[in-house]
């Protein structure tokens, strides 16, 4: 081989050499833009897990103090049934008091009203003359109105 075949020779290798050095920054360069993205999506990944563990942990927390709550609130619920069975024979006896009493308030209102007319009719006439004088009074002008009555029903209606 000749010194020009040679240093042809040498060329064309120093040529693919170059050629698979650029290949290979470009795969580098490609090897670490795709490095660089996977360390990105791996660290909102962390952030997400991070997050969701927050929130489960949030999740767990209220859980927790509802099952404190409904605890509580059936307690009272019990404390306030039993109180009501404690309280009912006596709510019913005392119903059953007003009642009566009521009862007892309208018959004696009504006596006092009785006794009242009764005071009135009494002390409105000076003597039992006075009063039956009143009551023919009454009679008469009844009796009058009554008969009045009697001939418009049997007389024919004039128009």
């Amino acid at each position: 081989m000749s010194a020009c075949e040679c240093v042809q020779e040498l060329k064309h290798k120093l040529h693919e050499k170059n050629s698979e050095t650029a290949n290979l920054a470009e795969e580098r360069e490609q090897t670490l833009r795709e490095q660089q993205s996977l360390m990105s999506h791996h660290e909102q990944l962390g952030l997400q897990i991070q997050d969701l563990e927050a929130q489960q942990t949030e999740r767990q927390r209220n859980r927790t103090q509802l099952t404190s709550d409904q605890t509580r609130v059936q307690t009272e619920i019990q404390q306030v049934e039993e109180s009501v069975r404690r309280d009912e024979p006596e709510f019913l006896r005392l119903k059953d008091a007003e009642e009566s009493l009521s009862a007892q308030v309208l018959v004696l209102e009504d006596r006092r009203k009785e006794l009242k007319m009764k005071d009135v009719r009494t002390h409105q006439f000076q003597s039992r003359g006075d009063r039956d004088t009143w009551i023919r009074g009454q009679l008469d002008s009844l009796s009058k109105l009554i008969d009045s009555k009697n001939k418009q029903a049997s007389s024919p209606f004039l128009y």
